[in-house]
């Protein structure tokens, strides 16, 4: 019954966005890693796009330098992980690893002890992390031998020899991380600002992105089936969907936290969704005139930074037939202008 719906429908939608973001909005995007040794120590330049502010929070570990920025993501072209040894005489080892989407760590492993460092921003070229190799440890002298009688060895320790300890080993282990999968951690519904999920006093679920890809969603009650409390009730003559949250019928059904009316209440497509939020309760107030059962929030895929080319092709039983098309990236050479065009029929 629903592939015939959309053969009858005959719909052929087009969602093209251009945006120009701005740099507050951005995640900075590390594209090159660059080691320089100094007369002090070693200079490590992360170079970004897009000139993204950031946050920096660096420590000093037991073996390392440590320094954790945020807002930042780690597009290399060798991947998500660099590491080289041995860069200079005081420094053992370099490694720069995405912790997750918007997080990377800079680890530096001091051969004498924990070196010295601090983080700063380069205009809009990038991230500098300049380190101070620790001082040198003044050799220990011989004990020097007294005069006078010496003890006298006990029977059968004349072959032992003085025990020492073991030197330590140093092991770090690194890994790629994958996408964020079904994990979301933040939203904007319910705040109306990106705001971690945990932080949210309120019942939000999210349908990721990921999910309605590998269910092969076509239609919108399909993904809301993963999030409980959510009823779909058909449709309305034909020219929308229904649905009940908490019991409460007439669950609104908003387009990037905006109410749809009119025409755009038809069925909403799931071809350029990148998520599925719904916020249920009487919070749903947040968008004005909404029963207290909640709301259904629908969020638009963004254009990406990166360029992005994919196409679909989904057949199934009753002459179903759905070609698609998702093209992304940007249109200048600093990536201050992105676009995005995803189509079907």
């Amino acid at each position: 019954m629903k592939h015939s719906l959309l053969l009858n429908l005959g719909i052929f939608g087009a969602v093209c966005a251009l945006v120009a973001e701005p740099a507050w909005a951005q995640v900075a995007q590390v594209t090159t890693v660059q080691l320089k040794p100094t007369s002090s120590g070693l200079e490590i330049f992360l170079q970004t796009t897009g000139g993204a502010s950031t946050l920096i929070q660096s420590s000093r570990a037991q073996h390392g330098f440590v320094a954790e920025i945020r807002n930042a993501q780690l597009r290399l072209p060798q991947g998500n992980t660099f590491r080289t040894n041995n860069p200079t005489a005081q420094v053992s080892g370099v490694t720069v690893t995405a912790l997750d989407n918007n997080r990377l760590q800079v680890m530096v492993i001091g051969r004498a002890g924990v070196p010295t460092g601090q983080v700063f921003v380069r205009g809009t070229q990038g991230l500098v992390v300049r380190l101070a190799a620790p001082p040198a440890t003044a050799p220990q002298s011989s004990p020097v031998p007294t005069l006078g009688p010496q003890p006298t060895p006990a029977p059968g320790a004349e072959g032992l020899k003085p025990q020492t300890e073991d030197e330590p080993i140093e092991l770090v282990v690194t890994a790629e991380r994958e996408g964020a999968g079904y994990r979301v951690p933040s939203t904007t519904t319910g705040t109306r600002t990106d705001t971690p999920i945990r932080d949210i006093p309120q019942a939000i679920q999210v349908v990721p992105e990921q999910v309605i890809e590998d269910q092969q969603v076509t239609q919108l009650e399909e993904a809301l089936s993963n999030v409980s409390s959510v009823i779909f009730n058909g449709t309305v003559g034909g020219r929308g969907s229904e649905f009940s949250i908490r019991g409460f019928e007439d669950a609104p059904i908003l387009r990037d936290g905006f109410r749809r009316y009119g025409a755009f209440g038809s069925f909403p497509e799931v071809a350029n969704l990148e998520r599925v939020e719904v916020l249920k309760g009487p919070a749903s107030i947040l968008y004005g005139e909404i029963q207290p059962g909640g709301a259904i929030n629908l969020v638009s895929k963004k254009p990406l930074s990166e360029p992005f080319y994919e196409a679909e092709l989904q057949v199934g039983s009753r002459a179903f037939v759905r070609p698609r098309f998702d093209l992304s990236g940007p249109l200048t050479s600093d990536g201050s202008l992105l676009y995005r065009l995803n189509a079907l029929y």
